[in-house]
């Protein structure tokens, strides 16, 4: 399994490319749809709040760690991304998924070959990221935890 903390993304202005985030900024983050991957996705922490960004890379660090331990390391690789979109790249189409909506959620982006992916979002915040991925990724992969 690929553990991948913060993924590189690219971004569609000067402005993120400058480094930081504003509301004309886009960051996207491209995934690769012919293998399977948990892509776990965090709102952008406000200005000057890096302890909750901190904090909220720790708990989904912790959820990959939970997940690995339900099903093995032979699920998924996974990832963490800041980004304002994700986009899904398969052979024949591309999937993508807004996630830095008005009320910016955590959550995950569940990807395998020869499927649509699937979006989930924490509503109980980046602590409700382990049993949402667990029981997303069950039902989604097809596998029970061990």
């Amino acid at each position: 399994m690929n553990h991948s903390i913060l993924r590189p993304l690219a971004c569609s202005s000067l402005l993120l490319c400058g480094g930081a985030h504003s509301a004309a900024s886009v960051s996207v983050d491209y995934v690769d749809g012919t293998r399977a991957e948990i892509v776990i996705f965090l709102p952008h922490a406000p200005a000057g709040d890096v302890a909750n960004g901190k904090d909220s890379r720790s708990q989904a660090a912790a959820a990959m760690q939970a997940v690995e331990r339900c099903f093995g390391p032979d699920l998924a690789d996974f990832s963490i991304t800041f980004a304002d979109r994700i986009v899904v790249r398969h052979a024949d189409h591309d999937e993508t998924f807004d996630v830095d909506g008005p009320t910016p959620l955590p959550g995950a982006v569940l990807v395998r070959p020869e499927a649509n992916s699937r979006i989930v979002y924490a509503g109980g915040g980046p602590e409700a990221l382990g049993p949402l991925i667990a029981s997303a990724a069950g039902e989604f992969f097809g596998r029970k935890c061990l």
